[in-house]
């Protein structure tokens, strides 16, 4: 271990003597510029490590240089010299010399910046003092500068940037290169589906220092999927709707496409005042500020009315028989249903797939189709007339070889053996039908609603189903989203008996989960973009205005 007392000596500005002591220990010393030396010279003529103080096999005290790095030791550069009272050490601008010392440590160094160093200082902040750097002492004329300053600038940021919308070869070469002329005039980075432009301004902006128009818009758009013109409602309104209300490019990679409700909210959230007949209300936040929901179609109550609405489907089916807690009876025992028994999602996750008999409602031999009068038998689903033809050839399959006496029913008939069979399978298949097949209240009117027109298999008119995929006809929903839900949770079926029950949801069960723009804790922030669309997703009739006068009705693209 080597102890050493470092002394730097200073000088105040009377040229006294000033020293600070300090005591630094090591197994060898460091010297340098670098922050980790031991003793620290802070200046660039100095190595970060410069030399080293090291204790030889006889005890004495050396000082080696590192490699390329001179030290003049009494006058001389020398590599490596024994440290001895008296030793003087010149390293860059500084002088270390070894003074003699009390004992206490193995070896005392006086540090200072030499005299020669300072001096030379001194005089060149002198000399930089003398100089006047001006333009004026460089025989420049300052007027003639800023002239051609502002010339420069005219041309760089005025006039080069103009040159492709005059010369359209330059607008084609610019298109093709990574240089634009225009680029000092750019707001910003082109979204990330225009950015295919490149630098051809032209594309867009086809009229110097006008903004972009609709036409321009439409032109590139009119095969994307959604409707880009048939908007109509929103022309109504003071100052016309324009694409670039909504869609504003130069706002970075993502930034064309709107995000949040602002845009629609600045004119939604006072939309009376701009159309006094709207049939809309207000809207400012869905949490807060939304109407209930209105049910498809037109005039259709809300769901938030006492009294659901009723879809007259043609079916006669109770969701409460089928959705029972205690379970169904079925051929293979008491099953408990639920709702993914009946309905299966389509890929899209939007809309279910149509029920299917044989797939939904006989997947566990229930909703059998027979018939047991004169003979038992099974018919599979279809309309009327398929299901008579296909009793009809029952009979008549089982009436081939056997005796007449078997089916008294028929009596004697007239004509051949052939036209008799056939008579007697026609009358069989007409008592089947109104016995057992479409009596009320037995086998297909279970769920079907039958009506008997006339006395002929011709004659019964069984109710069309038509039931409606879509009852918030403006908005889009996702049924795959929602998975993690049960249905019952929005659609109340439990206690349904009629399969006319309407059980769409209000908008309150919706706001269990969602709430408007506004961040609410373990809710999700939803914006009117969440489930209306604005191109394409319309289906109301709006009325087309001239001055104060309704000249068309004009119906959006469904």
């Amino acid at each position: 271990m080597i102890s050493c007392l470092l002394i730097h000596i200073s000088r105040n500005a009377q040229g006294i003597e000033v020293r600070k002591e300090t005591v630094v220990s090591g197994a060898t010393l460091s010297v340098g510029r670098g922050a980790e030396c031991e003793i620290h010279l802070q200046d660039h003529q100095v190595y970060l490590h410069h030399a080293t103080v090291k204790r030889s096999e006889d005890g004495k005290l050396y000082l080696e240089s590192e490699k390329n790095a001179d030290i003049n030791i009494n006058g001389a550069i020398e590599q490596s010299m024994a440290l001895s009272p008296g030793t003087r050490v010149e390293i860059g601008p500084y002088l270390l010399e070894v003074i003699p010392h009390s004992g206490e440590h193995d070896i005392a160094l006086s540090v200072e910046l030499m005299l020669s160093h300072l001096i030379e200082q001194e005089a060149a902040k002198k000399r930089r003092k003398g100089v006047a750097l001006t333009v004026a002492a460089l025989g420049i004329s300052k007027r003639k500068i800023s002239a051609a300053l502002a010339l420069l600038i005219l041309f760089v940021f005025l006039l080069m940037p103009l040159l492709p919308h005059f010369f359209p070869k330059i607008d084609r070469w610019q298109s093709t290169s990574h240089t634009s002329l225009a680029a000092s005039w750019s707001a910003g980075d082109l979204s990330g589906d225009h950015a295919v432009f490149g630098a051809q301004c032209s594309v867009c902006h086809q009229r110097a220092f006008r903004e972009v128009g609709d036409a321009v818009c439409t032109g590139c758009h009119k095969n994307i999927s959604g409707d880009t013109q048939n908007n109509a409602g929103h022309f109504n309104i003071p100052d016309k709707m324009r694409c670039t209300h909504c869609h504003q490019d130069h706002k970075g990679a993502d930034g064309l496409a709107m995000r949040g409700s602002t845009r629609c909210v600045a004119c939604h959230a006072k939309l009376k005042k701009w159309k006094a007949d709207t049939q809309y209300a207000d809207v400012s936040d869905f949490g807060s500020a939304h109407p209930e929901f209105n049910l498809a179609p037109a005039g259709a109550p809300r769901t938030g009315a006492k009294e659901l609405a009723v879809e007259q489907n043609g079916l006669k089916f109770p969701h409460q028989l089928h959705m029972a807690k205690e379970g169904v009876a079925t051929l293979r025992g008491d099953m408990v249903m639920v709702c993914q028994d009946c309905h299966h999602l389509e890929e899209s996750g939007r809309h279910f797939a149509p029920v299917k008999m044989a797939q939904d409602c006989q997947q566990s031999g229930c909703h059998r189709i027979k018939f047991s009068a004169p003979l038992e038998g099974k018919v599979p689903h279809g309309s009327v007339s398929e299901v008579a033809q296909y009793v009809r050839e029952y009979f008549f399959y089982k009436m081939s070889g056997q005796p007449p006496a078997r089916f008294p029913e028929c009596g004697q008939g007239k004509g051949s053996a052939a036209k008799k069979m056939l008579d007697c399978a026609d009358q069989l298949t007409q008592q089947t039908l109104e016995s057992t097949l479409l009596n009320k209240n037995k086998v297909c009117s279970d769920c079907h609603q039958i009506t008997k027109t006339g006395d002929t298999v011709a004659d019964w008119e069984v109710a069309p189903v038509k039931i409606r995929r879509d009852w918030f006809r403006s908005s889009v929903f996702s049924h795959a989203k929602h998975s993690a839900a049960e249905c019952t949770t929005c659609h109340n079926k439990l206690s349904s008996k009629l399969s006319a029950d309407v059980a769409m949801p209000g908008i309150n069960i919706c706001r269990e989960c969602h709430t408007g723009d506004r961040k609410v804790k373990y809710k999700i922030s939803s914006g009117c973009a969440t489930c209306h669309k604005f191109h394409g997703g319309e289906t109301h009739v709006w009325k087309k205005r001239a001055g104060n006068s309704v000249t068309q009705e004009i119906e959006p693209t469904k």
